[in-house]
């Protein structure tokens, strides 16, 4: 689940990506695989993986992060999700069972076209074109 974001003007070089951990997860310690994937060719362009718990580096703002392999350049004009693995029964995230959709603000740099889920990523999508709309939320 994730977000689903098309770069404006400038490309912009990713290192790092987070997903958010909600409140209740506090006692669980689930690894998450985070991912950003080409639209055009649901190409994986790069991953990390981040363990959602009150104690592994939550920043103010209750993300985690974690350092992708490589780093990424998005490019103007181009379209990408950019994604958590959940699993059935696992942590929650925003829009889930009814918890509500995040309404995100971005700078000019990208638009945020709505959110974007999989049951057999990466290769078959489902997007909901909802602006600055996400799930999860991802950073």
């Amino acid at each position: 689940v994730g977000m689903w974001i098309t770069v404006q003007n400038k490309p912009i070089n990713l290192y790092a990506i987070g997903r958010y951990a909600y409140s209740s997860d506090s006692e669980s310690t689930e690894i998450h695989e985070l991912m950003v994937i080409n639209v055009d060719r649901y190409q994986v362009l790069g991953k990390t993986a981040v363990e959602i718990s009150k104690d592994k580096n939550v920043d103010p703002l209750g993300f985690v992060y974690g350092n992708l392999t490589q780093p990424v350049t998005l490019y103007p004009g181009q379209s990408y999700f950019i994604v958590s693995m959940e699993f059935k029964g696992g942590d929650h995230f925003f829009g889930q069972g009814g918890i509500g959709n995040p309404v995100v603000k971005t700078k000019d740099v990208a638009k945020v076209n709505g959110m974007c889920w999989s049951y057999s990523s990466p290769i078959s999508w489902t997007t909901y074109e909802v602006p600055a709309h996400v799930y999860g939320p991802v950073n």
